[in-house]
């Protein structure tokens, strides 16, 4: 069974996210920010990681970056999820 990390703010979100992926038999770990799912990765290394780009406090890349800085995770799949809309720079 695979492992995914779920990170994002928005706990709507995140139960979309995971009911959706329970469903297909994936064991699911949710995170509300980066700095909790930079901690649960301390100690659980997900097969792939969805991670939210717009968070407050630390953003998916800046968890991107740091889950790069360290060899458990460095190699770690990371899917970004935007709920941003278009035409902005």
């Amino acid at each position: 069974m695979s492992t995914v990390l779920i990170v994002d703010d928005d706990p709507t979100n995140r139960d979309l996210i995971r009911k959706s992926l329970r469903k297909d038999d994936y064991q699911c770990l949710v995170a509300g920010g980066g700095v909790e799912a930079l901690q649960i990765m301390g100690s659980q290394t997900p097969d792939i990681v969805i991670l939210d780009i717009m968070m407050p406090g630390m953003t998916g890349y800046q968890v991107c970056e740091a889950m790069r800085q360290s060899p458990l995770t460095r190699d770690t799949l990371v899917l970004f999820l935007s709920a941003r809309t278009g035409g902005g720079q």
